[in-house]
């Protein structure tokens, strides 16, 4: 638990700076962060998403049943935020990826390689790239709301194209050490720069909104672990993989919500408070969920 909780320090240290910029310096800063939203949109996510393809196993028949159970979660959550949207009267696309997609990748998994060892972190890396790979696919078709069509302009897309390209034409690639360890230092430079932003985000949410906020927490964490306690047993997962498929299924909203809800204009402040109310509430709520997977 220590590692999650250092974790989280370094998340909120992040914040609150950014909480400061906002209140110091205004709107000085939005230029700035246009063009690295685009950054991430058009380079990091599909850089990760290649690299994460070229991770697969060869062999996709052994790991079948934790992403359909991912799959499973997420769709899942997305009907409860539909449900959502409808109950509040504010448009589905404004709130289904905050209350659908887990952070699944920077929380999840450390805190499943220290509760189940590699075995833990191999399952929650195929978790995370599932849940990746809807997230700039279908997810961006529904925020986007432009049709079919709009997939030509989702480097995500292609990006999946040629790892499985890469992966089971050309085989296991020299550099793939390399790749993995340039998408390592990008993403520890970009997300405290997001994190920042989020920061700047949060100082200007409406109060009116904060419930809602909450109301979406709950939805994203209680909802995704009922739904993931329910994956397990349709899907027949057990041991370390029951145990990362509960875990990561309850996680707080992840922080690429926030750069697609900006980058297409769908409620950034509602995934700004998503994302950092629902790590406020991990603190008390992912011990829970951890001494509930151990039988404590």
């Amino acid at each position: 638990m220590g590692v999650f909780y250092n974790l989280l320090a370094r998340v909120f240290i992040f914040i609150a700076v950014g909480w400061l910029l906002q209140k110091l310096l205004h709107k000085k800063f939005e230029a700035f962060e246009k063009a690295i939203i685009n950054f991430v949109y058009y380079f990091v996510v599909p850089f990760f998403i290649f690299v994460s393809m070229l991770r697969m196993p060869a062999e996709i028949g052994a790991v079948w049943r934790i992403i359909l159970s991912s799959v499973f979660v997420v769709f899942g959550c997305g009907i409860l935020a539909f449900l959502f949207s409808i109950s509040i009267k504010t448009p589905f696309r404004n709130v289904v990826l905050p209350i659908s997609i887990m952070n699944s990748a920077y929380l999840a998994i450390p805190a499943n390689t220290v509760l189940f060892g590699s075995e833990g972190a191999f399952w929650a890396i195929i978790y995370n790239i599932s849940v990746t790979i809807i997230h700039f696919t279908i997810g961006i078709l529904i925020v986007k709301n432009g049709g079919v069509a709009q997939i030509r302009d989702m480097p995500a897309i292609y990006a999946i194209i040629l790892g499985f390209i890469f992966k089971f034409v050309f085989g296991e690639l020299r550099f793939t050490a390399f790749l993995k360890d340039a998408y390592y230092l990008i993403s520890q430079i970009l997300l405290p720069i997001m994190l920042v932003f989020m920061g700047m985000k949060l100082s200007g949410l409406k109060f009116y909104k904060l419930k809602d906020v909450l109301i979406g927490v709950f939805l994203r964490m209680a909802g995704g672990f009922l739904l993931g306690i329910l994956a397990l047993k349709i899907f027949e997962l057990s041991g370390a993989a029951a145990g990362v498929c509960m875990l990561t299924s309850t996680m707080p909203s992840a922080i690429n919500t926030y750069i697609v809800a900006k980058k297409f204009n769908a409620d950034p402040e509602f995934a700004s408070g998503m994302i950092i109310c629902g790590i406020l509430a991990s603190i008390a709520v992912i011990p829970l969920v951890f001494l509930f997977i151990s039988g404590g």
